[in-house]
């Protein structure tokens, strides 16, 4: 049976040590933690003007060449997008709600998926959509800024 010196036991304690700590010690210093908890605020920030029907937030949100696929297959740009989610008498968002969501980081770039229930009231009848979506943030001159969003319908809910 060999004899391990008190070195070897040292230098086996800090190899098990070391294995052990890397991942919790690269998890804490991961740079992209940082952009991605700002994209889950961007996000929180986009969804709460949506429900408020801030055009003037929604302006400075979606960038001028911002490009959507609509849940019906449209191609949609910005001024469409704002004219849809202006206030009129005939329409209003009750709610947006965001969930599972999960962001991709490639520098300037976060793209960001998840899934919307979007609660509206249109002609006074309540409608809800549940989407999934995916939205990409650009940053430009040090402001994010949506490039483009794509929208898929889900099967809606059964009512009993």
């Amino acid at each position: 049976m060999t004899r391990y010196s008190r070195a070897a036991h040292l230098a086996i304690a800090i190899a098990i040590l070391a294995v052990t700590l890397a991942p919790s010690m690269a998890q804490s210093t991961n740079p992209d933690d940082g952009l991605e908890k700002v994209a889950r605020q961007l996000e929180a920030s986009y969804a709460d003007a949506v429900k408020r029907q801030d055009i003037a937030a929604l302006q400075a949100l979606l960038s001028d060449d911002f490009l959507a696929t609509s849940s019906r297959g449209e191609l949609r740009n910005r001024a469409m997008e704002l004219d849809d989610l202006k206030p009129n008498q005939g329409y209003t968002i009750d709610d947006l709600h965001l969930d599972d969501i999960r962001v991709r980081l490639f520098g300037n770039t976060a793209v960001v998926m998840g899934r919307q229930i979007l609660e509206v009231r249109y002609n006074r009848q309540p409608l809800t959509s549940i989407l999934r979506y995916t939205r990409v943030w650009v940053k430009r001159r040090d402001h994010w800024q949506i490039l483009a969003q794509q929208l898929t319908a889900l099967p809606q809910p059964v009512s009993r």
